[in-house]
């Protein structure tokens, strides 16, 4: 990559705890895209504290993966595993107290990251409306965030493999 493009940034790490590489390409000034490949030493287990995010966040694993414990501050908690091959679509919304437990294996990952803005100048009406089956990814950074994972899909791949494979880099 060309050192002097502040829009794609690759840089490797070697750390006591981790090794490995990731990649920050900003499309737009609100559309970030994160490539990751890192293998953690031990077994790691990180906190991230409760925020209030505005964006919306689709997560490829395709190495890898995590047990996440998340605690909200109504009491509530979820718990769930990311294995390779799953994805992770977020949205808007308070996110609780997450405790990530990694494993020692290579982890690899792309995520997507865009504000609700960017979704609606992509998929909206006329009026800025969104179709009712997207309105649950977008409003209010009070509620809850909404989450759902699955396994990665042949069209997902497709996406992926262009993604990782680029030819048009510094372009």
């Amino acid at each position: 990559c060309d050192p002097t493009d502040a829009l794609d940034s690759t840089f490797k790490f070697n750390l006591p705890y981790s090794q490995g590489w990731g990649r920050r390409i900003t499309l737009r000034e609100d559309i970030k895209i994160t490539i990751d490949q890192n293998q953690i030493r031990d077994r790691m287990i990180l906190t991230y504290p409760e925020v209030a995010a505005d964006y919306i966040a689709c997560n490829f694993y395709l190495s890898g993966g995590c047990e996440i414990n998340t605690t909200y501050t109504t009491s509530q908690t979820s718990q769930h595993t990311d294995p390779a091959g799953s994805y992770v679509l977020s949205s808007t919304g308070s996110r609780g107290l997450m405790i990530a437990n990694h494993g020692t294996t290579l982890f690899s990952s792309v995520g997507i990251t865009f504000h609700q803005s960017t979704l609606r100048s992509f998929i909206a009406s006329l009026d800025e409306e969104l179709p009712n089956h997207l309105k649950h990814l977008t409003g209010s950074v009070e509620k809850k965030n909404y989450r759902r994972s699955g396994n990665i899909r042949p069209a997902m791949i497709t996406a992926l493999q262009q993604i990782l494979h680029c030819p048009y880099q510094g372009v």
